[in-house]
């Protein structure tokens, strides 16, 4: 379980990575500030995961859209 909140984690800075570049050069679309913030509610609810409720793990839902 740890592992799996470990790669969805880094998946999801991965994901916000060139997003917050984009934002921070003023060359972002709306809908990649809106993805951005998508990326960082959910690795906010996926930090706040408890991996030691073995078996009863609820896991967020991964952001859509193309990044």
């Amino acid at each position: 379980m740890a592992s799996r909140k470990a790669h969805l984690l880094e998946e999801a800075y991965a994901a916000m990575k060139s997003l917050e570049l984009a934002v921070k050069h003023d060359m972002a679309t709306d809908e990649e500030k809106v993805q951005l913030d998508a990326w960082e509610r959910y690795s906010v609810l996926l930090s706040r995961v408890d991996v030691a409720k073995a078996g009863k793990v609820k896991w967020p839902a991964m952001p859509t859209g193309k990044v």
